[in-house]
């Protein structure tokens, strides 16, 4: 897949002023695609960690006739007039082409209205995906219906240019940083590909780096948490590097034992789960995270990150600093005096991970899919709401609309506090929802614990904390208490549905999984979720004694009256012997195990032992599977086809979709790879042909299929003479 651009660390002036720079990439582009187009190549990608770069003044701002021109008549898309615009930023122009600042820190304003600076990082961000598809429009205009989009990307920054909703929705192929290959390690990237599995179009490549690796587990847990995840392509960093868990090849350009087991896992996949998988749906549940650029802003305002999220922290959030920002005279003037309040990043990644611990899939929806009704065309019941302080008005609405309606929303603290261009409120945009009134729009910052009961203690938690609000209630009840008597966990009946305001953050979680005691917290929320959500975990392991497993990933799949369920146990935490449980099938199926191909008993719970790290991969069909059968020619010559016919039985039941693997077996036993074939079947039946070579050796060749789910082998000899 060839480079056919490259925007990586790009500056303001290129993006948008030289038009030199831009012609340069698209003859680049087209080069690319003439030199490529011809070798059918996979697809193009427009270059590797492309982002407006934070490190310059010149990729914060630029101050130019053309870009001022170009701002305007962005502008002019969210404002009716000059007056709406002034009385939301705070300025005087005297009409449109009077816009113009100085400098960046001119521009900003102060952190109660950074308005125009917000909306200058929504027009940066459109100016960027414009861009991107001028140039997979010149890649597609020489190399037409060719597969376009980029790697490495990741929203880093307020100032990277990136809006996952308009940047994803333009591109055929994406590729982001999005790890989780080392469990306990769950970073602030995370919701980079969350936002991408939501966003990308229907049969889109949607792919991983893969940086690294656990030596032990790493191999097999990374290839299928991406399989099961939806992700169809990974790509590698470094081929060769010194340390095992980074590189594919060693120095001699030999696979290290990290790469071999991944080749291992692959090739599993490939003979059968893959087939089958690509064949079903992925299942999400009713439960919707948030997304906005705007709020991601507000993040930056917020917290005074400055201009990388890694300032707040790589593994360990950095919360009781007395600030984050780094960088240049402006930058420390910018966020000056500003303390930590929280990112959206963080929050999110955490309410990712309990929901995926709950056994849930949820989506990413964005501020616009809300904004045109998406809570109801996606049929969601429960938004969570995860340091989102940015909430445009039509958001706001739509959301009391959903709640009144039904729907459940769950807020942790800071909610609603700024408007869609980050301006700040006086009150919450949702406080009446949540039924609370704030003392005033202070954030208090301090460790201590949060203390929450909802009916009785067995659904009752006690959670580490940093940031609290002065909050009483109106029409909510308070669930909960922090250690200094400010009220929590305030819960609220609003119309049909229900308003959950944590009044606390929810960044502990994470280190409470890591230490295995997430156990309380996640039971809680899968108490709210249930009862007031309505919100089921529709396949819940538990252990032998009850209690539901934490540590580990479901994702569901359907193909017609077939059921897929993927069940990924984690390896993070110092316990790591196998763990017998118990696994909730609906009663009356037939129950199989792909990766052994074992049928289990179909009386409706059944016990398995899962192992840290090793996926397990079920199948649930309304038959059971009794036979495979193969029929073809008993004599061919070489050179002449070999039709073979391949069709299961169910002992006289319909036959949905299923998948076998064929191969062909010489006279001395061996097995020509290029012969072999996964081969699905249609309503349970199938047709595979070869054609043996001119050279091809004479005799007796088998051709033997092994049916995935139940490990069923049928044979069949053709002479070849």
């Amino acid at each position: 897949m060839p480079y056919a651009t490259s925007f990586w660390g790009t500056t303001l002036d290129n993006l948008i002023v030289k038009d030199e720079f831009l012609d340069g990439q698209e003859a680049k582009g087209r080069q690319a695609a003439r030199n490529h187009g011809p070798y059918n190549a996979l697809g193009y990608t427009l270059g590797d960690e492309n982002y407006v770069s934070a490190f310059t003044p010149k990729g914060r701002f630029v101050d130019d006739p053309k870009l001022w021109k170009l701002f305007r008549e962005f502008v002019r898309e969210l404002y009716p007039d000059i007056g709406a615009l002034n009385a939301q930023w705070g300025n005087r122009f005297a009409d449109w082409e009077s816009i113009r600042f100085a400098s960046e820190k001119d521009m900003f304003g102060s952190l109660d209205n950074p308005s125009a600076w917000v909306n200058y990082r929504f027009f940066v961000a459109r100016q960027f995906a414009l861009v991107h598809r001028r140039m997979r429009n010149a890649i597609r205009e020489e190399d037409p219906g060719a597969v376009v989009g980029y790697d490495g990307a990741e929203q880093y920054s307020s100032y990277d240019g990136y809006d996952w909703w308009e940047f994803a929705q333009e591109m055929d192929m994406a590729n982001v940083y999005h790890t989780y290959f080392v469990p306990g390690e769950y970073t602030n990237k995370v919701f980079n590909g969350e936002a991408l599995q939501s966003f990308t179009r229907p049969g889109a490549l949607k792919g991983v780096w893969l940086n690294t690796a656990d030596v032990q587990y790493g191999s097999e847990f990374a290839t299928w948490y991406v399989f099961l995840n939806g992700w169809n392509r990974v790509w590698w960093w470094n081929f060769t590097f010194l340390h095992p868990a980074n590189g594919a090849l060693g120095w001699d350009l030999q696979p290290t034992a990290v790469a071999k087991g991944m080749v291992s896992s692959a090739w599993e996949i490939k003979k059968g789960p893959g087939t089958l998988l690509a064949h079903a749906e992925k299942q999400l549940d009713p439960i919707a995270v948030h997304y906005s650029a705007a709020n991601w802003h507000a993040s930056t305002i917020e917290s005074s990150v400055g201009y990388h999220i890694n300032h707040l922290g790589l593994k360990h959030d950095k919360w009781m600093a007395p600030y984050l920002y780094r960088g240049d005279e402006t930058q420390r003037e910018m966020w000056a005096g500003t303390t930590p309040k929280g990112h959206y990043a963080a929050a999110s990644k955490n309410a990712y991970l309990l929901l995926h611990d709950l056994g849930f899939q949820p989506r990413t929806l964005a501020r616009q899919e809300i904004e045109v009704g998406g809570l109801a065309t996606t049929k969601t019941k429960v938004l969570f709401l995860p340091f989102t302080v940015a909430l445009s008005d039509v958001e706001a609405k739509q959301i009391e609309t959903f709640v009144q309606d039904g729907g459940t929303v769950i807020a942790d603290y800071r909610c609603g506090m700024r408007d869609l261009h980050g301006k700040l409120r006086e009150q919450g945009a949702l406080d009446h929802v949540f039924g609370i009134q704030r003392q005033n729009g202070e954030v208090h910052r301090g460790r201590g614990f949060m203390t929450s009961d909802f009916a009785d203690d067995s659904h009752g938690a006690r959670m580490e904390t940093v940031f609290r609000e002065s909050i009483l209630p109106v029409d909510a009840r308070a669930c909960g208490v922090h250690d200094d008597g400010q009220p929590a966990f305030f819960q609220n009946s609003f119309g049909e549905g229900q308003a959950f305001y944590l009044n606390a953050d929810f960044y502990n979680y994470e280190e409470l999984r890591r230490r295995g005691a997430e156990r309380d917290v996640r039971e809680q929320f899968r108490y709210i979720l249930l009862k007031f959500g309505d919100a089921r975990g529709v396949f819940v392991p538990e252990h032998v004694h009850g209690h539901a497993v934490g540590g580990l990933q479901v994702t569901r799949f359907r193909d017609g009256r077939t059921r897929y369920f993927g069940v990924l146990p984690d390896f993070y935490i110092d316990d790591k012997r196998p763990k017998t449980v118990r696994l909730p099938f609906a009663p009356g199926r037939h129950v199989y195990e792909l990766r052994s191909r074992k049928y289990l008993r179909s009386d409706g719970s059944i016990s398995d032992v899962l192992h840290p790290g090793k996926a397990k991969l079920y199948a649930s069909l309304p038959y059971a599977i009794s036979a495979v059968t193969l029929e073809a020619p008993s004599m061919v010559a070489r050179d002449e086809r070999v039709d073979v016919n391949v069709k299961l039985r169910a002992g006289g039941a319909t036959v949905g979709f299923h998948a076998v693997r064929v191969e062909v077996v010489y006279p001395d036993g061996v097995r020509p790879e290029f012969l072999g074939r996964t081969l699905g079947l249609d309503n349970g039946t199938g047709n595979y042909s070869f054609t043996p070579a001119l050279n091809a050796p004479r005799g007796a060749w088998r051709v033997q299929v092994v049916e995935t789910m139940s490990g069923l082998e049928s044979s069949v000899m053709v002479q070849v003479r």
